[in-house]
């Protein structure tokens, strides 16, 4: 799977934000820990921008706001 993701950082924390406004993205929650995982990419949150506004952490899944 080829995907498109960026990796930003403030205030001491790390996000990767995916662009899922078309749904080309459905991962598993396997994936997404791996993603998350300090010895892959890293990060404390895992954004994935959609009309819903969901977004998952590595702590807790999945969070709606």
């Amino acid at each position: 799977m080829d995907l498109k993701a960026f990796k930003m950082d403030g205030l001491g924390n790390d996000f990767v934000i995916i662009d899922n406004r078309k749904k080309f993205t459905n991962l598993t929650k396997d994936q997404i820990v791996k993603i998350c995982d300090r010895n892959f990419i890293g990060c404390d949150q895992l954004i994935f921008i959609d009309f819903l506004n969901l977004y998952y952490s590595l702590w807790q899944f999945p969070q709606k706001h």
